[in-house]
Formats: C-alpha cells, sequence, structure tokens
C-alpha cells in the first residue's frame, strides 16, 4: 500500500483522489465478521494481549514502517475469521501474520531468533516458543486461507489522507492520532468499523483534545469523507473512555 506522500514525490500527485476513491470502494474487503463466537478457546482478552505484544514486536524493530502493524492486524483478524485456533497456536500466527505482512511492505523480516529475543507476552498459557519451520508452515497456512489477498486499505492509509487536512497540526498531534489508532486496535469491538471511520475517529478524538476550538474542518470532511456529525457520538462508549483516559495519560 503506497503512502500518499510516496505517491506525491512519485510524480503521480494527480491520481491521489482516485486512489483514496478506490480504497474506500474496496475497504469493505478489510472488514470482518463477529467471528469470535466460532473461536472455542480465545476470546476477546486474549486477542487484546496478542495486539499489544506484536505492537511491542513492531516497535522493538524500529526500522518498520508504521504500515506494517496495520496490515500485521488486518491479516491476523481476516485468518481468525476464517479459521478456528487454539490457545497455545495463538501466538504463532500472530508471529507468522507479521512475517507475511513484513514480507509485504518491507525489505526485512522477523524470524524466530528475533521473536525469542523479543519482550514476552503477558500470558503464560500464549507464552510458547515455535520454530522457524512452525511459523513458515503457518505463513503459508495464512496466504493461502487469504487467498494472497493482502492488498487491503487499513485505517493507517486514511490516516495519512487525515493528516494532509490538517494543516494546524503538528508531531504531538501525529503522535497522538497513531496513539489512539493503535490503541483502539487492541478492543475487538472496533473489529466491525471500516478502516476509514476507524482514521477519522481517531484523527476526531485527538483534535477534541488537543484543537478543542477547531475539532472539525471542511479540509477534513473532504478528506476523510465523514461530516462531524457521524464522529460526534461514539457507538462505544467504554471504548471511547478507555481510550480518552489513556491518551490523557500519555498526553
Amino acid at each position: 500500500m503506497t503512502e500518499v506522500s510516496s505517491i506525491v514525490h512519485s510524480g503521480v500527485s494527480s491520481y491521489v483522489k482516485e486512489i483514496y476513491e478506490v480504497y474506500k470502494q474496496t475497504e469493505g474487503s478489510s472488514v470482518v465478521d463477529d467471528y469470535m463466537s466460532r473461536q472455542p478457546e480465545i476470546n476477546e482478552e486474549s486477542r487484546a494481549i496478542l495486539v499489544d505484544w506484536l505492537n511491542k514486536i513492531h516497535t522493538h524493530m524500529s526500522q518498520l514502517a508504521q504500515e506494517t502493524f496495520y496490515l500485521t492486524i488486518n491479516i491476523l483478524d481476516r485468518f481468525l475469521a476464517k479459521e478456528t485456533v487454539k490457545m497455545n497456536e495463538i501466538k504463532l500466527v500472530g508471529m507468522a501474520a507479521m512475517v507475511v505482512s513484513c514480507k509485504y511492505d518491507e525489505e526485512e523480516y522477523p524470524n524466530a531468533e528475533t521473536f525469542r529475543e523479543a519482550p514476552g507476552i503477558e500470558n503464560s498459557s500464549m507464552e510458547n516458543t515455535f520454530s522457524q519451520e512452525q511459523i513458515n508452515a503457518m505463513e503459508e497456512k495464512i496466504l493461502l486461507k487469504l487467498n494472497w489477498k493482502l492488498t487491503v486499505p487499513t485505517p493507517y492509509v486514511f490516516i495519512v489522507r487525515c493528516l494532509r487536512a490538517c494543516s494546524d497540526g503538528d508531531s504531538k498531534m501525529r503522535s497522538l492520532i497513531f496513539y489512539l489508532s493503535e490503541l483502539s486496535m487492541a478492543h475487538y469491538a472496533t473489529i466491525k468499523y471500516s478502516p476509514s471511520m476507524l482514521a477519522a475517529s481517531a484523527v476526531y478524538v485527538a483534535r477534541r483534545m488537543l484543537k478543542p476550538q477547531c475539532q472539525w474542518s471542511k479540509a477534513l470532511e473532504v478528506h476523510s469523507g465523514y461530516k462531524k456529525r457521524q464522529l460526534k457520538y461514539i457507538p462505544h462508549p467504554p471504548l471511547f473512555l478507555s481510550c480518552i483516559c489513556l491518551a490523557l495519560a500519555w498526553y
């Protein structure tokens, strides 16, 4: 998935509008149904622990692009929506999902040794060590189950689009937007929302905190595709409040 800034510098900025129209038209392929009821061993909590651990791995590998993490979680959820996974294998699925994402977007990707040297996962029943052969086998299984479909819009590409409309934003605003977005991805309740909605919501909440006098603008409405009234009421108040509390602690 090509970042907007890269598109601009590559000399095809005139196609940005059309590219994002395609993203909006195809983002439904990134949304999965409520699959947890079909998973007898894992639950929302174990998924949240795994997503948090994958975020730590992504941070540990400091050279990775931000978009890689978003694609990792997208691959993870789409696979879990199609395949029943045991608790002692959920970490392996997450590892393989990150490897697939890295191979799609990066020049380097983690191996078994990388995962062994990384921070541990905060769940003893998920803390297993896997060989490179096991990771490779799960990687192949994921690709086959997803029919090799990896080119899907994630919240990242829509956040980048919105940031171009935040002329009054700064590095603190950008960091908070991505922080809120990544935080929301650990919450299973967000899987039913489109990537563009999750991106716009993160931008809206961040601006409510840092720019309360100018929470939404015409430019953001155009770039995000959402009016303020569509974002004003968060469907899941507990999720909204937890994001705000954690963001305030960070801020």
